[in-house]
Order: structure tokens, then C-alpha cells, then sequence
């Protein structure tokens, strides 16, 4: 692997000097984003200033949410895909050459079409949407009024199970959430449009009115891949021949994933590719000549981009691949560390003394959410990170944590650095 790999840089904090991979630095940065709105949460309290209208008269709580009526994201995406769309869509069914292409192109088109179509109603419905909840001793019913349509749901108070913040969607890499309150016969849920404080705050105060307590932010859901039951194959062997040691790391399984996202991204982006063709308006035709241009030019940036992603999904098949067959052997001594990362005749030797080595230590590799409610579980995959002054070495990936936390222990003794 070579030395310039983008997640392998490393970043160091000015302001303690902790340096660690961009890859880590991703990872910790979705984990506090996800403790802070999400079930771990670290303020609970509603905000100074908030549009959300509490009310208790004694009997009956009521939470009024006025709609927003915001130009959110998916009216703006949902606006600019329908009207690209619907270009292509127009440029596709007017060709000359669409009778003789057959239905394929033009059902394409429209369900790109109809597919913006939806993005603008999801838009509309989370902009001008207004939610009240009311609370009495028999149960929650919530209201969502849109447009004048009302519609209700209801959930007996004894059957009521969770109030969670559930991850909706991305946007700008960073999580959005919905408010879901969970019961037995169903479950209701709203305000992704919310501020994160406000949704925050009224998810700490859902919680405590229905279910008569705060729920405990460090929660037995998280697991780990050290359990006994769960845990891989040992794929670390570590030997120690006199002075120093010698750290044996088989790949792991997780490439496979990997490879199969690189190939779904690869194979759809050159089907688009491929259907794309016909969409090409030659300059002899009977269109204006400035539209030709304007949609040519228009037509080579959009193949371009998808060119884009066909190398996206090369490079991630590629790397999936590297992934199932690359091994480590990692020979540490008082004096230096050696990495030999190999795959069939491939091998790539990274040799510094063991004073370049800055720190070696485990580190969140990914997570994976699965279930919901009190069934929601967090797996949580560690690996070992070797960090020196100009990158960091991962190794390691699906391991248990007990496994590379001996393999981390033995390197720095052998380094001397414990």
C-alpha cells in the first residue's frame, strides 16, 4: 500500500498534539454526532428559545410543532433533479431516434422524472407539516396536518416501549434524525426538520412524560467484537523470538462487502453510460444550433460525472480485493519497526526506527447499527493503528478487541515503549 493513501495521512491537534488518521478522525467524529442527538444523549434539556409549544393542564400533555415551511434540502435537490430530469426526459421522447430505440430509454427517463417527483413531495410534506401530540392516561395520539389533511395515529400508553432519535438520512456527511417513538402495535415518527437541539431536548422530554425516566446514556445495547460468542477466528499470531516480536495479521472478510458495493456502484453507473448514447444531438439536426450546444455541453459534464463514478467503483472493487488478500507481518525490535504488507508477489516494506514511531493503539474501525427499540444493538469493530510522523498504519479490521489490544501491547514493549 503506498504512503500517500488519503485515510492513512496524519492529523495532529494543535492543540494537545494527539495525532491520529483521517479515517479515525471521521470515525470519532460520527460517533459524537450520534451521542450528542442520538440515543446516547449528552443534553437532554430543551433550549432557551424553542418553536415547539408545551402545555399541561394536569391530565393531558400536548406538544404543538408548527410546520417549518423552510426551502429544505429535498425541495432544493428534489427541484433540481425533477428539472434536469425532465430536460432529458423532453430531449429523449422529441429524438428523432427515440421510435427506433425502443421503450427502454424513455422508461428510463420517466422514472428519473417521477423519481424527482417524489423528492419534492417528501420535500413539501417536511416543510409544511405541523405535528401535535397529546398525551392523556389512556394513550399518545399524534396529528400530522398538511395542506389541511389531518391524519392521526394512536398508541396505548402501556404499550409504549422506546422514544429514540433514528438516523433518516445524510446531509453534508453529516446524520439527520427523526424523533421515533416506538410501541408495541406500531410506531410514530416526526420532526426530522427539527434544529438538533430542539429535537434533542424534545426527545429527553417525550422520554421522561412517557416513560417516567431518562434513559441510561452508557446502555448494555453496545456490543463489541470481543464477546466470547461472537468472536472471529483468531487471525493475530505474535511470536516472540528473543528481543523484540513479530506480529502475523491474516486478512479479513470485510473486502467482500467492499467488493460488492465497488461492483454495484461500477455496473450502474455504466448501464448509465451505456443508455446515455442516444442522448448525444448531432449539429446537422433540425434543433437551434445554440440549444445543441448548450445541451451537448450539458450532456459531456453529466458523462463526465458518471465517468467519476465508474472510477469510484473501480477503485473501491480494487481496494475490496487488496483488502482479502493483503497480510501483515510487523517484526518490532528496541530498535526499529519493520511493516511488510504483502499480496501474492506484491509487497510493500515500511522500515522506521522506534523513535519515529509516535504511538501504537486500538481505534473504532466501524459500526454497525442494527434493530430498534429495546432490540436496537450497536456493533462496534476495532482495529490497531501504528502511528508514525508522516502516516498512520492501520491493520488489524474486525479483530477482537481483547486480540489487538495484546497485539498493540506486545509492539510497544518490544519498542520499548512501555
Amino acid at each position: 500500500m503506498s504512503d500517500d493513501i488519503l485515510w492513512e495521512a496524519v492529523v495532529t491537534c494543535p492543540a494537545c498534539g494527539h495525532a491520529c488518521s483521517v479515517l479515525e478522525t471521521a470515525s470519532y467524529r460520527h460517533k459524537s454526532v450520534k451521542e450528542e442527538f442520538a440515543g446516547e444523549h449528552i443534553e437532554e434539556s430543551p433550549p432557551a428559545t424553542s418553536h415547539i409549544h408545551h402545555e399541561h393542564n394536569g391530565a393531558t400533555h400536548t406538544w404543538t410543532l408548527p410546520a417549518p415551511k423552510s426551502w429544505n434540502p429535498l425541495l432544493r435537490f428534489g427541484t433540481l433533479w425533477t428539472a434536469f430530469c425532465a430536460f432529458v426526459a423532453f430531449a429523449v421522447l422529441s429524438s428523432e431516434k427515440a421510435a427506433s430505440q425502443g421503450y427502454a430509454p424513455p422508461l428510463i427517463a420517466v422514472g428519473f422524472v417521477l423519481l424527482g417527483v417524489g423528492l419534492l413531495i417528501a420535500g413539501m410534506l417536511q416543510s409544511f407539516s405541523s405535528h401535535v401530540l397529546s398525551l392523556d392516561a389512556s394513550g399518545l395520539v399524534h396529528e400530522r396536518n398538511v395542506f389541511g389533511s389531518t391524519k392521526r395515529q394512536f398508541l396505548p400508553r402501556e404499550d409504549i416501549v422506546s422514544v429514540e432519535l433514528e438516523r433518516l438520512y445524510s446531509q453534508n456527511r453529516r446524520p439527520v434524525y427523526v424523533i421515533e417513538i416506538k410501541g408495541q402495535s406500531g410506531r410514530i415518527r416526526f420532526g426530522s426538520a427539527l434544529p438538533p437541539n430542539e429535537k434533542s431536548g424534545l426527545c429527553g422530554d417525550l422520554r421522561r412524560t412517557l416513560l417516567g425516566q431518562r434513559r441510561d446514556p452508557i446502555s448494555s445495547e453496545v456490543t463489541t467484537t470481543d464477546s466470547a460468542g461472537s468472536a472471529p477466528a483468531p487471525r493475530i499470531v505474535i511470536e516472540a523470538p528473543g528481543q523484540g516480536c513479530v506480529v502475523h495479521v491474516a486478512p479479513g472478510n470485510l473486502g467482500k462487502g467492499i467488493m460488492i458495493f465497488g461492483c454495484v456502484i461500477f455496473a450502474f453507473a455504466t448501464f448509465l453510460l451505456i443508455m446515455a448514447r442516444s442522448l448525444w444531438l448531432p449539429f446537422s439536426g433540425t434543433w437551434p444550433l445554440p440549444l445543441v450546444l448548450i445541451w451537448n455541453g450539458l450532456f459531456i459534464l453529466w458523462c463526465l460525472s458518471v465517468i467519476l463514478f465508474v472510477g469510484l467503483g473501480l477503485g473501491t472493487l480494487l481496494t475490496g480485493y487488496r483488502m482479502l488478500r493483503t497480510h501483515f507481518k510487523i517484526t518490532a525490535t528496541p530498535q526499529a519497526l519493520q511493516v511488510l504488507e504483502s499480496h501474492g508477489n506484491w509487497q510493500h516494506e515500511t522500515l522506521v526506527p522506534a523513535s519515529g514511531v509516535r504511538d501504537i493503539r486500538t481505534s473504532i474501525y466501524f459500526t454497525m447499527a442494527s434493530g430498534s427499540g429495546p432490540h436496537r444493538a450497536t456493533k462496534v469493530n476495532h482495529c490497531a493503528l501504528i502511528v508514525l510522523q508522516d502516516r498512520v498504519i492501520s491493520f488489524g479490521g474486525e479483530c477482537s478487541l481483547p486480540e489487538l489490544t495484546a497485539t498493540t501491547t506486545a509492539l510497544k514493549q518490544a519498542l520499548g515503549h512501555e
